[in-house]
């Protein structure tokens, strides 16, 4: 999610702070954090074992006069002769009010280390490029109103243009079993400075995340790929946790994920017990998981009413997994560990 609302054009015309407004230098979240992989952590590039392509959205803000909308699309290939994966990942964030948006290109590639038949390392590089743009003709600033809200003219603010962009650089570390998973990574090593302005400064963050998860099976037969029956269906539960900080800011998802194929159900909470009380929420996920498609939706209800409701925000998921190896050789499943993730 967005850490700060923006701030907006009051009703008499007085202010509006977008441009230093300190959410353009943090990044969005996801509650389905799992079914946006790639953008969680680029170590998670080939966890599916074979190809994978997924679409993600969110709409945060619904009963505010801004909408925050994110659309996130990537795919990421397993080649498991080689021990590489790779993958790209574009994200496109908008405020719909302000017009501000960014867009994000990356390629995440990862190297599988099978240290045993029980344990992987996969350790994963990112390299990205983004551009910020915004219209600037279309926001009044403080200083071209008089004390009667009358308009004076051009605004002094000293802009350097309407566009910003950017190179940027993440690593990322992924340990994981027939059961458990566990995760780092560090985004925005290059710490750019994203301002318009022509002599300011906002640092962009880096973002830092730690997660992990572990799988009970329910079943009775267990998750050991040599006697797991092939395409059985799963029952389990998960319970995950995610931590993510960046610059003052530090947000917390804990809770779990049942699957009983092709049901999936979750509900995390968010920020206990120590993350930004400001955005405190539940979230209640759904999904259904068949014929290779995984669809997901989520809905996060914000408990603070210390300070106005943003609304909710709703997400989608929607991810699809492929094989494109060659059919006379050894099943993947005999050859590779799978990092058991809910997706």
């Amino acid at each position: 999610m967005h850490i700060n609302l923006h701030a907006r054009v009051l009703a008499s015309g007085l202010l509006y702070f977008i441009c230093f407004c300190s959410c353009f230098a943090q990044d969005i979240r996801f509650s389905q954090f799992y079914q946006a992989p790639l953008y969680l952590n680029p170590a998670f590039t080939g966890t599916s074992d074979v190809g994978r392509a997924g679409l993600n959205y969110r709409i945060q803000g619904t009963s505010s006069q801004s909408n925050f909308t994110t659309l996130s699309a990537f795919v990421d290939y397993n080649f498991v002769d080689y021990q590489i994966n790779t993958g790209l990942l574009i994200l496109d964030d908008k405020d719909e009010f302000s017009g501000y948006n960014s867009t994000t290109i990356a390629i995440p590639v990862s190297y599988d280390f099978q240290v045993s038949d029980w344990l992987a390392i996969k350790p994963a590089l990112q390299f990205s490029y983004t551009g910020n743009r915004i219209n600037f003709s279309d926001i009044l600033f403080a200083d071209q109103l008089d004390g009667q809200g009358n308009f004076m003219g051009q605004t002094a603010e000293n802009f350097e243009g309407n566009r910003v962009n950017f190179f940027d650089v993440a690593f990322g570390t992924l340990v994981f079993g027939q059961d458990y998973w566990v995760g780092v990574a560090a985004h925005n090593l290059l710490e750019n400075n994203i301002t318009f302005l022509a002599d300011g400064q906002e640092i962009l963050q880096r973002r830092v995340s730690v997660h992990g998860g572990y799988r009970f099976d329910l079943s009775g037969r267990g998750y050991n790929r040599l006697r797991r029956p092939r395409n059985a269906p799963e029952r389990s539960v998960m319970p995950s946790v995610s931590l993510v900080t960046q610059g003052d800011f530090t947000q917390i998802d804990i809770g779990l994920y049942a699957t009983i194929e092709p049901v999936m159900l979750g509900t995390f909470y968010r920020n206990i017990p120590v993350g930004d009380n400001n955005n405190d929420a539940v979230s209640l996920m759904a999904g259904v998981r068949k014929f290779g498609f995984t669809f997901g939706y989520s809905y996060d209800y914000y408990l603070n009413h210390n300070t106005v409701s943003p609304g909710g925000a709703h997400e989608f998921s929607l991810t699809y997994v492929f094989d494109l190896s060659d059919p006379n050789k050894p099943p993947r499943s005999s050859r590779l560990l799978k990092c058991p993730l809910p997706i």
